[in-house]
C-alpha cells in the first residue's frame, strides 16, 4: 500500500512546479511603469497579449495594429479608415474596422479559455490535496495533514489569482464590444508607435501601376501582378484584366466607325485613352471632342466611364468656365480634391454661349501642384495632378483658340455622324447632309460593355503604344483647331470685313475705329455684347499685329487702318 505522506509529497512537487512557472509567467506579463508591450512576440505570444490587457486601451490599440496591420490603415488627412481589398485600399464605409476591433476581444477570450483550463487543473489538485488532508487526519498523521491543508491553501490563492485575470479579460471583452469601447481601440491603434496611418499623401502615387479587380497592372510592360498594400492604391478599376491580347470586337469595330475609318486618327485615339489611364502630366494637350448629339462620342465616353469606374470622373463645367464672382480660396473646395488620384477627367456639355477660361483650363491641364481641401478634412492637400482632362461638348468652345499658351495644346476631334432610327428618311429630308446619317443601333452599348476586359486591354495596348511611338496627333486636329482659332479672332474679321489699310502716316482716332468694332461686334458675333473685348484689349491686340496705336494730345490714334470711309 502506498504511504500516504509519500503522496502528499508529489503532489506538493507538482503544484511548487507549477505555481513557480506560474509565477514566472506573471511576472513576464506584468508589465513595469510606463512599459508598453513588446515590440516582438506578437498577437500569437501569450506574454504580449498579457502585456497588452494590463496596458487598458492603449494596449489594445498596440494588440489591434499587430492583429490587423495591413488589413486596415487610417488617413491622417481625412479622418477615415481604409480597407485593404485584396489588391487595393478602399475607404471603409461599412465601418469594418470597427467590426474588426472583434479580433482583440477574441484574442483575449483564447486567452481566458487557457486560462479557465488551468483554473479546472488547479481546483483537481486542490481537490486532490484536500481529499488527501483528510485521509492523513483519518490516519492520525498530523504532520502530512498538515502539508495538505497548507498545499490546498496555495492552490486557492493561485486560483484567486488566476480568476482574477479571467475577470479583467471578461470586463476587457464586454468594454470592446461597446461602441465607445471599440472606437477607443481604434483611436489608439493609429496614435501608438507603430500605428496603423499614414498621413494622406502617399495615396496613390505609383502613376505607372493600375490597380483592378484581379490585380495591379503595370502599365510599362502590360503585365498583371498582385497587389501590395504598402503601394496605398486607392483608385481601381472594376475590370478585370485578361492579358494585354484580349480583344471586344464590338469595340474595335465601333472605334473605326465614329473616326470615319481613318487609321491614323484611330490610332490616335487609341493612344490618346492609352496614355490617359497613367497618373502623368507630360503631354499637356487639351483634346476637345465637337459633335452634336447622336454621334458616337457619347457612347464612347460612357462606355469608357464605366470601365475605369473611379478612376473616371466628370466635372461640373463651372470648374472650366469663365465666372464674374470668383470664389474664395478660403473655403473647402471639393472640386479640386475631387481630383485627386484620377486618370482621365472629363467636362462635357458647356452651354454654347459661355466662355470657357482660359487660365483654369490651363490650371487644368498643367503639372503644377493642386491644393484643396474637402468639407470636412482638417487640412489643406496640395497634390500632383494625375489626370488628363478632355473635353466633350456639341459645339466648338469659346475663348480657348485666343489664349497662344493654351492655343499650342488644342486638339479638337470632330464627330459629324448622326445615328438615327430611319437614315433612309433622314437624308431624303435632309439631302445635303445624307452621307452623315447611320442606322442607330439601341443593343450596342450592351454589347460593348459585356466584354470589358477587351476594352481594358485596348487601353493598355493604346498605353505601350504610347510608351513607344509618343502621341502624335494626326495634322488633321491641329488644322481644326487653327480654324477655329481663325474664327475666333474678331478682330481680323472686323480688320478684314471692314477696314482698309492705309499709309501708316495716316491715323484714325481710336474711338471711332472701337466704336465700329462694337457695332460690328454686335452684329456679327454677339447681340448682346457679353464677351465684347475691352478698348485695352482691342489696342493691345492691334499692338500685336503691327499696328501702330498712340495717345497723341490727350488723343488716342491708330495708325494705317481706315473703318469704312472715316478719314475719307
Amino acid at each position: 500500500m502506498t504511504d500516504p505522506q509519500n503522496k502528499v509529497v508529489d503532489l506538493a512537487a507538482q503544484v511548487e512546479e507549477r505555481l513557480r512557472q506560474e509565477a514566472a509567467e506573471l511576472a513576464a506579463a506584468e508589465p513595469k511603469k510606463d512599459e508598453a508591450p513588446p515590440a516582438t512576440g506578437g498577437p500569437d505570444d501569450p506574454r504580449f497579449i498579457m502585456r497588452c490587457l494590463a496596458n487598458n486601451e492603449r494596449g489594445d490599440g498596440i494588440l489591434f495594429t499587430a492583429l490587423q496591420r495591413d488589413q486596415y490603415v487610417y488617413n491622417k488627412t481625412n479622418g477615415l479608415w481604409y480597407q485593404w481589398e485584396g489588391h487595393h485600399w478602399s475607404i471603409d464605409k461599412l465601418n469594418r474596422a470597427t467590426t474588426a476591433v472583434e479580433s482583440v476581444a477574441v484574442k483575449y477570450l483564447d486567452e481566458a479559455a487557457k486560462l479557465r483550463a488551468e483554473v479546472d487543473a488547479l481546483s483537481s489538485d486542490m481537490a486532490a490535496a484536500e481529499e488527501k488532508a483528510e485521509n492523513c487526519r483519518t490516519a492520525k498523521d498530523e504532520s502530512g495533514a498538515r502539508k495538505a491543508t497548507a498545499l490546498a491553501g496555495q492552490l486557492a490563492v493561485q486560483i484567486d489569482r488566476v480568476n482574477s485575470k479571467l475577470k479583467n479579460l471578461k470586463k476587457r471583452v464586454e468594454r470592446l464590444r461597446s461602441v465607445r469601447g471599440a472606437a477607443n481601440c481604434l483611436t489608439w491603434a493609429h496614435c501608438v508607435e507603430q500605428p496603423l496611418a499614414i498621413v494622406g499623401d502617399e495615396i496613390d502615387k505609383k502613376p505607372m501601376l493600375l490597380a483592378c479587380k484581379n490585380g495591379v497592372i503595370d502599365l510599362e510592360t502590360g503585365r498583371l501582378y498582385p497587389g501590395n498594400p504598402s503601394d496605398y492604391l486607392v483608385r481601381a478599376i472594376p475590370v478585370e484584366y485578361h492579358g494585354i491580347d484580349c480583344v471586344n470586337q464590338d469595340w474595335e469595330k465601333f472605334q473605326r466607325e465614329i473616326h470615319g475609318e481613318e487609321n491614323t486618327l484611330v490610332d490616335f485615339v487609341r493612344r490618346y485613352f492609352g496614355y490617359s489611364i497613367t497618373g502623368l502630366t507630360t503631354e499637356q494637350y487639351l483634346s476637345t471632342f465637337i459633335g452634336e448629339g447622336a454621334n458616337g462620342k457619347g457612347t464612347m465616353f460612357e462606355t469608357l466611364h464605366e470601365v475605369l469606374g473611379e478612376l473616371a470622373w466628370s466635372i461640373d463645367p463651372e470648374m472650366i468656365l469663365e465666372q464674374k464672382n470668383a470664389k474664395s480660396s478660403a473655403g473647402p473646395s471639393p472640386d479640386i480634391i475631387s481630383l485627386y488620384g484620377r486618370r482621365l477627367v472629363v467636362a462635357s456639355e458647356t452651354e454654347q454661349h459661355r466662355r470657357i477660361s482660359g487660365a483654369k483650363v490651363k490650371r487644368l491641364t498643367g503639372s503644377d501642384t493642386l491644393t484643396g481641401r474637402a468639407p470636412h478634412d482638417k487640412y489643406e492637400v496640395n497634390f500632383t495632378p494625375t489626370h488628363t482632362l478632355a473635353l466633350v461638348t456639341n459645339h466648338a468652345p469659346k475663348g480657348l483658340a485666343a489664349d497662344f499658351a493654351l492655343f499650342r495644346r488644342l486638339l479638337y476631334l470632330e464627330y459629324p455622324l448622326r445615328y438615327v432610327a430611319d437614315p433612309a428618311l433622314e437624308a431624303r429630308s435632309d439631302p445635303q447632309n445624307a452621307a452623315i446619317y447611320r442606322q442607330r443601333d439601341p443593343d450596342l452599348p450592351r454589347r460593348l460593355l459585356a466584354n470589358q476586359p477587351g476594352i481594358l486591354a485596348w487601353l493598355v495596348r493604346g498605353c505601350l503604344e504610347w510608351q513607344r511611338d509618343g502621341l502624335k496627333p494626326p495634322d488633321k486636329l491641329r488644322a481644326a483647331a487653327e480654324a477655329i482659332r481663325r474664327n475666333e479672332d474678331h478682330l481680323a474679321r472686323f480688320i478684314e470685313e471692314s477696314c482698309r489699310r492705309i499709309d501708316n502716316d495716316s491715323r484714325l482716332l481710336f474711338k471711332l475705329f472701337y466704336g465700329k468694332f462694337e457695332e460690328w461686334f454686335a452684329e456679327n458675333v454677339d447681340e448682346e455684347k457679353r464677351y465684347k473685348p475691352t478698348k485695352k484689349s482691342i489696342a493691345d491686340q492691334l499692338r500685336r499685329k503691327g499696328y501702330q496705336v498712340e495717345n497723341t494730345g490727350g488723343q488716342t490714334y491708330v495708325y494705317g487702318l481706315d473703318v469704312e470711309g472715316l478719314l475719307a
